[in-house]
C-alpha cells in the first residue's frame, strides 16, 4: 500500500476557531492510560510552505485523493509510562515511553465521539530526537519510543503526534493530553473508585477472576497498567483492560459533572502536575458541561499481528487494510 500525507505536522498546531461540543472528555484523557473523550476546539497546522493540497486539508491513499471530514475534530490521548512531575515551569528531565494511545473522533454534527485505541507496540515511522530538539532522521520502531524522543514535554508530545499521524496515512491530529501514571490515581480517587469485573488474574487477593470490584487508587494502576505478568503479557490483553476501564469511568463522570458543576475544573486543576496539554482551564466547566450531550461510540480496533523483534521486544505489525478503513470511515471521504 502506498500513501504520502499531503498534510505536514512540523509545527506546533495554531487555534483557528474553538466550539464546545465534548468537555469531559478532557476528564477521560486525563486518564491517559485508559480515558477517551475530550472537547471540541478545532487546531489547523500551519506550513512554512503551505501547497495547494494543504490548504485544501487533503491527503492521499493508493492514488486517491481524500478531503478531511469537516464536522470532525481529533485528539490524541497520551498516558506516559514515567511518574515525573510535569507542572507548568517545572524543569523534569528525561521522558518516558507512551504505554497508552488514544485518537478520539469527534463528530460535531451528530454529536458523537469514537475511540481510535494505537497499540504501544505498533512498529511505524518514528522522528529520532535529541533532548534539545536536534533531528536525527527516523527509524522503524515501536511507537512507544516516539514521546522518549525529545524533553518530555512539548516536544516528546509534537514528536507523538506527527508519528500517529504519519501512522494513520497524514490524518491530521488537533490537539493532545499526556498525562503521567500518576494521573490515574487522581482520577480513580476523584470519582470515588470504578467499578469492574475481573476477567485476567490480577495476582492479587482483592482482584480474582469473576469477582466484581470497586478499584482503589492502586488497584486502577495495576488493573491498567499490568501487562507482563497477567494473561498473554501482551499489550492486546492490557488495551482490552484499558477499554473496560473507560467504559466503567465514563457513566460515573457524567454523574459527577452533572452535580458539581466545578468538577471538572477543580479534576484539572489537580492534574496540572501530571499533565502537558494544549488544553487550557479556562475552557473546561463550559465543555465539561456540552458533553453531558454526547454520545460515545464506543472503540473500534486496528487488528495485526505481534511477534518478537531482532532485539528481544514485543512489536505488533498493524493491518493496512484496517489503518484504511478507519482513516476513509471515520474521518476522510474521496474527493
Amino acid at each position: 500500500m502506498s500513501h504520502r500525507p499531503l498534510s505536514r505536522q512540523e509545527k506546533k498546531a495554531a487555534v483557528l476557531k474553538k466550539a464546545a461540543v465534548l468537555g469531559a472528555g478532557l476528564l477521560l484523557v486525563v486518564l491517559g492510560f485508559l480515558i477517551g473523550g475530550r472537547i471540541l476546539d478545532r487546531f489547523a497546522p500551519q506550513a512554512e510552505e503551505p501547497e495547494r493540497a494543504v490548504e485544501q486539508g487533503l491527503i492521499e491513499i493508493d492514488g486517491v485523493l481524500y478531503r478531511r471530514k469537516p464536522e470532525t475534530v481529533t485528539y490524541l490521548l497520551i498516558g506516559e509510562d514515567s511518574t515525573a512531575v510535569r507542572a507548568p515551569g517545572t524543569d523534569s528531565k528525561g521522558s518516558g515511553q507512551c504505554d497508552f494511545l488514544q485518537v478520539l473522533v469527534v463528530d460535531r454534527q451528530e454529536k458523537t465521539y469514537t475511540r481510535i485505541p494505537i497499540n504501544r507496540d505498533t512498529v511505524c515511522e518514528v522522528r529520532d530526537l535529541t533532548e534539545d530538539g536536534r533531528d536525527l532522521g527516523t527509524s522503524l520502531v515501536q511507537i512507544a519510543y516516539a514521546h522518549a524522543k525529545g524533553d518530555g514535554r512539548e516536544m516528546s508530545c509534537d514528536n507523538t503526534v506527527l508519528a500517529v499521524s504519519t501512522l494513520l496515512l497524514g490524518a491530521e491530529i488537533d490537539e493532545y493530553v499526556c498525562v503521567t501514571l500518576d494521573a490515574i490515581k487522581v482520577v480513580n480517587h476523584a470519582v470515588g473508585g470504578v467499578t469492574v469485573t475481573i476477567a485476567d488474574d490480577m495476582h492479587s487477593e482483592d482482584m480474582k477472576p469473576g469477582d466484581t470490584v470497586t478499584l482503589t487508587d492502586d488497584q486502577a494502576v495495576a488493573f491498567v497498567r499490568g501487562r507482563k505478568s497477567v494473561a498473554d503479557g501482551t499489550n492486546v490483553n492490557r488495551m482490552s483492560r484499558q477499554d473496560q476501564y473507560l467504559t466503567a469511568l465514563a457513566p460515573v463522570l457524567r454523574e459527577r459533572i452533572s452535580e458539581d458543576e466545578s468538577f471538572a475544573a477543580d479534576l484539572y486543576k489537580a492534574l496540572q502536575a501530571y499533565m502537558v496539554t494544549t488544553v487550557s482551564l479556562g475552557d473546561i466547566s463550559r465543555l465539561a458541561r456540552a458533553y453531558l450531550d454526547c454520545t460515545d461510540m464506543g472503540s473500534v480496533s486496528i487488528s495485526g499481528e505481534s511477534h518478537v523483534d531482532d532485539y528481544g521486544y514485543l512489536a505488533f505489525e498493524p493491518d493496512p487494510d484496517d489503518i484504511r478503513e478507519v482513516v476513509t470511515t471515520l474521518l476522510y471521504t474521496p474527493v
